[in-house]
């Protein structure tokens, strides 16, 4: 059809489509009737010929393509005339008192219209499914699945049956196309040939898609009769880009079609379950993101289809772990997609912290081995992005925190499991940044290793754990309920300052630490063999960093130390035990490190990773400033942490106030550290240094921490 010939027509259709506003009820019918007629002769004579609108997409030149512009018409069409798709019934004004037949005329009526906007929109859908289909139409596939995704929702808005009767159509024709499966095993076998290497091959038999097609014509009075033409699979690679655009398009409906659909959605985890097992990287990462979203809104599938779902999620992580047969760029779509699905699977409610879905013993059995090998195996260093390597963390504190031992069967296969596991994320420290917290990015090795050591450690003994988790029920209340809101302030006030004058101070904690303990609490608590085994690999990466560190391994061997100093203060911490576990010698060794990779960063890294470099040093000693108040970690230990953390403000001020600086670090030496970093301490860095400022003990350079506040307020 020549351009000027489209325009006539689009120009008729406009006509109409104001006339409908003014006309009658009884003219109505004829004006959409010859509306749809004026649509159906576009769609056929411009998006029907698949190898014409191919040729059309590859012209580089002429404008915007017939055909695209055909399907932005028909958007524009579904979102503002919504009676070209759905029939509206129209209402008998004859005031007769015998209304019977009139009654039934129009029922009759109401049942043809039904039946005729039905059939026009099913030739809409299946015209728009063999662009779907059609490698070569790839630039229309996006506008034909908005297309699609928004017809139905306004079917569902105007005309809820055929809602039902469309999507249980879309629904089966994924599980025919996933149930099929001498055809499937022959696409995923050919896959890698197709796909890698370009090349196409052509199936035995060219596969006949029976949806969508209401027979030879759509008779009823006024409507305009068209012969279907139905979706033609003839080569693997238009059954596999019609596989992703369903799933697509259901994922967009998911949430509908389990309020209307219920009885389908059997069917519907059975097809993913299937995509999911036998289909390329594409496919999977579709079929994940919806089966993530099912477990969203309708909770786990039926026993035999969540064996095969957890059964293919672990399998495609074994694969992933390995750096298996997955093309590179698929990968990071993928893994995103498998850390959502797992995710779902093994959710915790946020409210009640405890496990949202029951998980059979043998899934946890299975997820654990997997687990053991890939951690084992050096699997989470092969794994490309922070939420896959953050979800296979976070599967095994699932395991420490909400799995009771014997739950999954044998004891002593569980402890061999979990020791190889926690053997395999020992390994992992300093071996690359991207596995903990640099530059900001979300941690999960500290989790891990704190759960596996703490499950090792006796329940802390004091109080009561209800009294534990909620403090105010161990106060009294009778002789609160008289004060009034301004007492209580004062009160309150009165208890924090009584509470800041019985604080020790530095030299008093200093000397405390030096005197024998009496109580015998911290002495009878011996350090776990993970937690020694911890100490020993924070051992050997200071070593490390002070003598082998070169370009390419600095930073990740100082994420390793940031790392195994937070899981040692938190452990120390979780049990009122800092002073014995991380005494101020400790502490000493550690800020001998810090300054050591201080000085010798500027000649090895750039601009860039000096940033980074500062920013663990930063966050490492954010870990020890935390439990600053339950420690005795000496006072040149923490003037040089001050020193480290202010940084950003030394050569702005010639006076240091009170800040004074003795042991590793002279005043000399900590401003020609400070010069070869101003320049590189980034925006991110100075809020966390005036955080942790704030929690250093108040008798340690209180004057020029108070000078550095008003400046950050400034």
């Amino acid at each position: 059809m020549p351009r000027p010939i489209l325009a006539e027509v689009g120009d008729k259709v406009f006509l109409l489509i104001k006339e409908y506003e003014d006309a009658t009820v009884e003219k109505r019918g004829q004006v959409v009737s010859d509306t749809r007629r004026y649509f159906c002769q576009l769609i056929d004579v411009l998006i029907t010929d698949l190898n014409s609108v191919s040729q059309e997409l590859s012209k580089t030149s002429g404008g915007m393509p017939q055909c695209q512009m055909l399907l932005q018409f028909i958007r524009h069409g579904v979102d503002n005339f919504p009676w070209l798709f759905v029939h509206e019934p129209a209402t008998s004004d004859d005031p007769t008192p015998d209304m019977s037949q009139a009654r039934g005329d129009l029922v009759a009526l109401t049942q043809d219209g039904y039946k005729v906007s039905k059939g026009f929109s099913c030739w809409v859908m299946c015209h728009l499914l063999r662009l779907l289909a059609e490698p070569k139409c790839e630039p229309l596939h996006t506008i034909s699945l908005d297309i699609l995704t928004s017809m139905l929702q306004m079917i569902r808005i105007k005309d809820v049956f055929m809602y039902q009767e469309l999507a249980t159509e879309f629904v089966a024709l994924i599980g025919s196309t996933s149930n099929d499966m001498s055809l499937i095993l022959s696409l995923i076998s050919v896959s890698k040939t197709i796909f890698r290497f370009g090349e196409i091959t052509m199936t035995e038999q060219a596969i006949r898609l029976t949806y969508f097609v209401q027979g030879e014509d759509t008779s009823a009075p006024g409507s305009q009769t068209m012969k279907d033409v139905p979706v033609t699979i003839k080569y693997f690679a238009n059954l596999y880009l019609l596989q992703i655009a369903l799933s697509r398009l259901i994922g967009h409906l998911v949430p509908e079609l389990c309020q209307f659909l219920a009885h389908q959605v059997p069917l519907l985890w059975a097809g993913l379950c299937c995509q999911l097992e036998v289909g390329g990287p594409s496919l999977k990462k579709e079929s994940l993101a919806v089966l993530t979203a099912l477990i969203t809104h309708v909770g786990l599938p039926s026993a035999g289809v969540l064996d095969y779902l957890v059964g293919c999620g672990l399998a495609l992580l074994k694969i992933l772990s390995t750096r298996g047969a997955v093309s590179e760029g698929d990968v990071p779509g993928l893994e995103r997609s498998l850390a959502g699905c797992l995710n779902a699977v093994y959710q915790v409610d946020e409210h009640t912290r405890q496990p949202a879905h029951c998980i059979p013993p043998h899934h946890i059995c299975a997820t654990l081995e997997v687990l053991s090998v890939l951690l084992a195996g050096n699997g989470l260093d092969n794994l490309q992005t922070k939420e896959l390597r953050s979800c296979v963390c976070g599967l095994l504190c699932y395991i420490y925190r909400h799995v009771p031992e014997g739950y999954e069967g044998c004891v002593s296969l569980r402890q061999h499991h979990l020791q190889q596991a926690v053997l395999g994320l020992l390994q992992h420290l300093g071996t690359a940044v991207h596995l903990g917290t640099a530059a900001g990015s979300k941690q999960y090795l500290v989790p891990c290793l704190f759960e596996a050591i703490c499950a090792k450690m006796p329940p802390v003994k004091g109080e009561d754990p209800a009294l534990q988790q909620h403090p105010a029920r161990g106060q009294g209340s009778s002789d609160q309920e008289g004060i009034s809101s301004g007492d209580e302030k004062l009160e309150k006030r009165g208890k924090l300052s009584r509470r800041r004058s019985q604080l020790p101070t530095q030299s008093q904690r200093t000397t405390s630490s030096k005197q024998p303990s009496h109580t015998g609490v911290s002495q009878s608590i011996e350090k776990p063999e993970v937690y020694q085994l911890l100490e020993k690999k924070l051992q050997e990466l200071c070593l490390k960093l002070q003598q082998e560190s070169t370009k390419e391994n600095l930073l990740g061997l100082l994420e390793g130390v940031r790392v195994a100093v937070e899981v040692s203060v938190r452990c120390a911490a979780s049990q009122g035990i800092v002073k014995d576990w991380i005494p101020a010698s400790h502490l000493q060794n550690l800020c001998g490190v810090w300054f050591t990779t201080l000085k010798q960063t500027p000649g090895l890294l750039s601009k860039d990773d000096l940033k980074e470099c500062y920013l663990l040093v930063v966050q490492s000693i954010g870990a020890v400033l935390s439990v600053s108040d339950t420690s005795a970690f000496g006072g040149e230990n923490l003037q040089f942490m001050t020193m480290v953390l202010s940084f950003p403000w030394l050569l702005e001020d010639q006076n240091w106030l009170d800040l004074r600086l003795s042991g590793c670090c002279s005043t000399k030496e900590a401003a020609g550290l400070c010069g070869q970093f101003a320049d590189t301490i980034g925006d991110e860095a100075k809020p966390l240094c005036v955080h942790l400022l704030a929690l250093v003990p108040r008798e340690v350079a209180p004057k020029w921490r108070i000078h550095i506040m008003k400046a950050a307020l400034s």
